[in-house]
């Protein structure tokens, strides 16, 4: 049986808790669990961080703020004693006549470079130039640093336990010495330390004191989860999300283990807040008074996920009341920035209220920035004093996000408002990718001056219900890990909205990985009448997510002049085949079928959603 908890703790600078996670290993009748874990990036993080206990150690200057008030951390005091010559308290991992084996978890990933940085500082310091590390756990020693959640030795479990996500220990059980943590902070700060406390006794060995323990561990609220168990699923990831959200993934699961664990939220005191069923994915968000937990169940992937965190604000589950004074409206805007290297999108709708949803807004472009404006104040209603806005983020390119954050900024007396919206990975240790780290800093600049406006961070399964809309979110990037994420392209953000006349899939940059898993996941459940081609309509997408949408009308968020001319556009390059389906076959509704409409970015189009009308604009000059 695997079981595990949950926690979180709440950062003072940030609205969003940092996580604690407990995972507990159960013995079975012929022993412990053997649960081999998958190859993830956060998993890979503890094996970083054992090994960057292993690195750790080496050091005497331990602050106080570092170790767990609770626990005795004995660093200080061990680094006191290293040169006292007492070698019966010195343990040598490091000497002629003795070395260490280092066992790190098998999980490869985003984070495996903090563990060979470890080991070449390891030996420049004790000048020993063999010490590798292993993830063969087969031959079992005494004589082990164990670095990383390694279920393969009952040690690593029984101490990954006791930890919570965003800390780290490092002391000895027995003669084996144990690096633990998950996160990839946790693990580099580990393994500096260890590092730092090694030291050489008096025989010339390199050590540690038998009684030296390390613990790094943050100040804040306690939110806490109730245990997951379960005799078939195994954990293969834990994550942190760009200090928002937490999240395990199981490999495995059953259906009955998705029912037993929302009983058991149930029983411990959570309130279901919304449910939803898509063909045979389940999904559902509990909450009590300072925990949000969201549950994501993919039978077809064998796929369990659980999302934790500080509770949030969440859309209400009914309609609100409002006065129609308008057709929704979607409008691709005409864009100059259309024409860049990096295109970016940029999408209005207009509710039944008069209320507005910007969808990312392209790249930074002066020409783009007023004429979004001038289109949002031209549409508002008059009893509207100003346009009001609700502002959607697919990922974190700067092409989706710079026009969003200067407008935030400079136009914010220009408009109210009401909400951002978004799910970004950790932009620190997850997503290795030009200036998105930077990009998101920027976006929650822009949130500070606008501050009655809500925070989202939306959810695979979830629903929002808007006047005369409704937002089913699709795809996260939750999703897509633990696969790591080449660029942010793999983190883009996929959801539908639905309205009277029809409906209107957002795809974001989607590439070719997402892709494939979303058409698994879905199937033909897609089918939409407007959809917004993947990546500007030029690279990712496979055929079969544009086969199962089969959209009536194509939205490309690029010029005029790449439509019509760039080969990837036409579909004639080698592996863009899908455009040349989307542009050249029918769309079918049983047994009615037409021509499909296409529109780039180089002028505005707007479709009623009533009736499927379109209005479409001046060319752009």
């Amino acid at each position: 049986m695997h079981k595990f908890g949950l926690l979180r703790k709440q950062k003072a600078a940030l609205p969003a808790l940092f996580a604690r996670l407990y995972l507990t290993g159960i013995h079975k009748k012929g022993g412990f669990r053997k649960n081999k874990m998958k190859k993830i990036p956060i998993i890979s993080a503890a094996v970083s961080i054992f090994l960057s206990t292993a690195i750790l150690l080496s050091g005497c200057d331990f602050s106080a703020a570092d170790n767990d008030p609770e626990k005795e951390d004995t660093a200080e005091t061990s680094c006191e004693s290293s040169n006292t010559g007492e070698e019966e308290n010195f343990v040598a991992l490091f000497g002629a006549d003795e070395t260490y084996s280092v066992l790190k978890t098998d999980v490869e990933g985003n984070f495996s470079s903090t563990v060979q940085d470890f080991l070449s500082d390891l030996r420049s310091k004790v000048g020993k130039k063999d010490i590798f590390a292993s993830a063969d756990y087969t031959k079992e020693t005494e004589k082990e640093i164990l670095i990383g959640y390694i279920d393969e030795r009952e040690e690593s479990v029984a101490k990954m336990v006791e930890i919570s996500f965003d800390s780290y220990y490092i002391g000895f059980s027995g003669e084996k010495l144990l690096v633990c943590a998950y996160t990839a902070e946790q693990i580099e700060e580990a393994l500096d330390r260890l590092i730092e406390a090694l030291y050489r006794s008096e025989s010339g060995a390199w050590g540690l004191d038998k009684d030296f323990t390390a613990y790094g561990d943050k100040d804040g609220k306690d939110v806490r989860a109730p245990e997951f168990e379960s005799d078939a699923a195994r954990l293969v990831g834990a994550y942190v999300s760009n200090g928002d959200r937490n999240q395990l993934a199981y490999k495995d699961a059953t259906l009955d283990d998705y029912n037993a664990y929302n009983q058991k939220l149930t029983d411990n005191g959570y309130t279901q807040y919304s449910q939803n069923q898509i063909g045979e994915n389940r999904y559902a968000t509990y909450v009590n008074d300072t925990t949000e937990i969201h549950l994501i169940y993919y039978p077809s992937l064998s796929n369990f996920r659980i999302v934790f965190g500080t509770r949030g604000y969440l859309p209400a589950t009914e309609t609100p009341e409002y006065e129609k004074v308008t057709d929704c409206k979607v409008t691709q805007i005409g864009r100059k920035g259309a024409t860049a290297s990096a295109s970016g999108e940029s999408y209005v709708i207009q509710l039944e209220d008069g209320s507005f949803i910007v969808i990312d807004g392209g790249p930074n472009n002066s020409y783009d920035v007023e004429s979004l404006l001038a289109f949002l104040k031209e549409n508002k209603p008059e009893s509207h004093a100003k346009p009001k806005v609700m502002w959607m983020f697919t990922h974190l390119h700067g092409d989706h996000t710079t026009l969003a954050i200067n407008f935030l900024i400079n136009k914010c007396y220009d408009i109210e408002l009401t909400a951002i919206c978004y799910n970004f990975p950790n932009v620190d240790t997850a997503l290795n990718d030009t200036n998105c780290a930077t990009l998101y800093t920027n976006i929650m600049s822009a949130k500070i001056k606008n501050p009655d406006a809500e925070t989202y961070v939306f959810h695979s399964g979830q629903r929002m219900m808007l006047p005369g809309c409704e937002i089913e979110f699709l795809y996260t990037q939750e999703d897509h890990w633990p696969t790591g994420f080449n660029t942010a392209n793999d983190t883009s953000a996929v959801w539908r909205m639905k309205f009277e006349g029809g409906d209107f899939l957002v795809l974001g940059d989607s590439e070719s990985t997402p892709c494939r898993q979303i058409t698994k996941i879905y199937g033909n459940y897609l089918e939409s009448d407007i959809l917004q081609l993947s990546h500007h309509g030029m690279n990712g997408a496979t055929m079969e997510i544009y086969e199962a949408i089969d959209p009536k009308i194509c939205f490309w968020a690029i010029d005029e002049e790449r439509f019509s001319t760039d080969p990837r556009c036409l579909g004639d390059q080698k592996n863009f085949e899908f455009n040349k389906y989307v542009r050249t076959t029918e769309w079918t509704r049983g047994e009615t079928s037409g021509e499909r409409e296409h529109y780039s970015a180089s002028r505005t189009v707007t479709i009623n959603m009533s009736d499927m009308s379109i209005t479409v604009g001046e060319w752009l000059t």
